[in-house]
């Protein structure tokens, strides 16, 4: 499936090179002591972007991350899509090299909005713009998604 490695691993920082997003899959937290399968997020393809901020302070640094994309579409699907994804635990980004980022976990914690766009002007977009959030005290692994 890929070459997946949390979020916050120093030792693949010089050698992860994340692009081209092509895959965004979902966890929520285990279910009765049950790990719970990844389900994929139907996003439109070349919307996923990443950033982070630094700021410092007298304690130190702490970095705000962001991950953003896009959901084409206001369905009843797509509606379930994204009310499952905003209760995830974990979030598995993948490239298309294969590589990947798992973000959340019981340590990061995740914080997922959602916005729903209808404009009534011609080709302008109408769906879903999911935003998901988190901070943390150490440079993220992956650096740049292009």
């Amino acid at each position: 499936m890929g070459n997946f490695v949390p979020l916050w691993t120093q030792t693949n920082l010089q050698t992860m090179n994340i692009s081209y997003i092509i895959r965004i899959e979902s966890r929520t937290a285990p279910i009765a002591g049950v790990e719970q399968s990844y389900v994929p997020m139907p996003f439109q393809k070349g919307s996923a972007a990443y950033g982070q901020k630094e700021t410092r302070s007298s304690q130190g640094s702490l970095y705000k991350c962001t991950l953003s994309f896009k959901i084409a579409g206001i369905t009843s699907e797509s509606e379930a899509a994204v009310n499952r994804f905003r209760k995830a635990r974990n979030i598995r980004i993948t490239d298309i090299n294969g590589w990947g980022v798992v973000l959340g976990g019981s340590s990061i914690r995740l914080v997922i909005t959602r916005e729903k766009n209808i404009e009534g002007t011609p080709g302008s977009f109408r769906g879903y713009k999911i935003k998901v959030e988190w901070n943390t005290p150490r440079p993220p692994a992956a650096e740049s998604f292009i």
